[in-house]
């Protein structure tokens, strides 16, 4: 066997190594959904809410309708776009399940987590309470 067939073979058996491990497949899958991720947001196949919009359809889909929880529901998604430049819909979808849970966003799906942005909760403190003290007066 040639230097050449030796170094194809093992080569061929490392991808079968690599196909066959299951952290590798995971990190091939992330790659993939990375790369369609980025080619969606690149041909504008997302869809991109206003912040109005977005807070309007954030505290319209909450199953809470108590007035102390639509208030923290707005300050999260104004930090959101406070902290963030959006790129699609499912940023804000994925942090608002990911920040109050399936029990507060029964609708949006769990795979949309993955969007998640990290918001700041000092920022979302902040926001809360001058919704509040300008529901309340």
């Amino acid at each position: 066997m040639s230097l050449q067939q030796k170094i194809i073979k093992a080569a061929i058996q490392g991808l079968i190594q690599l196909a066959n491990d299951p952290k590798s497949q995971e990190k091939v899958m992330d790659l993939a959904q990375s790369a369609f991720d980025f080619y969606q947001v690149k041909t504008g196949q997302v869809n991109l809410q206003s912040s109005e919009d977005a807070v309007k359809s954030a505290v319209e889909s909450c199953i809470r309708q108590d007035e102390e929880s639509q208030a923290r529901v707005a300050a999260f998604v104004c930090a959101i776009y406070a902290q963030h430049d959006v790129y699609r819909g499912a940023q804000v979808g994925g942090s608002l399940r990911k920040r109050f849970g399936p029990s507060w966003f029964p609708r949006i799906k769990e795979h949309e987590e993955r969007y998640a942005l990290k918001i700041d909760k000092a920022l979302e403190d902040y926001l809360y309470q001058q919704i509040q003290s300008t529901t309340d007066a």
